[in-house]
């Protein structure tokens, strides 16, 4: 069983799921946005990861999952929160720290782990990485400076506004 974790609506899904179907391979969305309605245990001891998620009114056992597909979205901004009270945002915050730990500790092939996905919140960094493994990388600055700014932009013959 693949469990694919997301935004059910939004086209990386959608084109995984495609190609899930077009494979025959058996799968779930756990879809992000109905957090309340997924409910998810897990447990993780000296012998393994133990746990189970409910999806559609079934039960999936986290060992019988070979593969998971997560692209989440900060569940900060999820727009189920706005509004919903301090319970229901307790409750979405425990179900993705779980989740993200499941998919973490997870055994089998794993797409989107934290650790791996944790330079893409940083352009900087990555341009370094990059740039390490020999490629050119255009000259960048970081700053919250506005003269260093409009410096670097007249350096470049790109137009500097006031």
């Amino acid at each position: 069983m693949i469990i694919v974790c997301g935004i059910a609506s939004e086209s990386p899904i959608a084109r995984v799921t495609a190609a899930l179907d077009d494979l025959g391979l058996p799968y779930t969305v756990l879809h992000q946005r109905r957090f309340a309605d997924l409910p998810f245990e897990i447990d993780v001891t000296s012998t393994g990861i133990h746990g189970q998620l409910g999806v559609n009114g079934a039960t999936v056992d986290c060992a019988d999952v070979t593969g998971i597909y997560a692209r989440l979205m900060d569940w900060h901004h999820l727009p189920e929160l706005r509004d919903a009270g301090e319970a229901v945002e307790q409750r979405c915050q425990s179900w993705h720290t779980a989740l993200s730990m499941w998919i973490d500790l997870a055994p089998g092939c794993v797409m989107n782990r934290a650790a791996a996905m944790a330079s893409n919140l940083s352009k900087p960094y990555q341009a370094q990485l990059i740039q390490n493994a020999g490629f050119r990388v255009p000259e960048t600055l970081v700053t919250n400076d506005p003269e260093l700014v409009h410096g670097f932009r007249a350096r470049h013959g790109e137009p500097v506004y006031p």
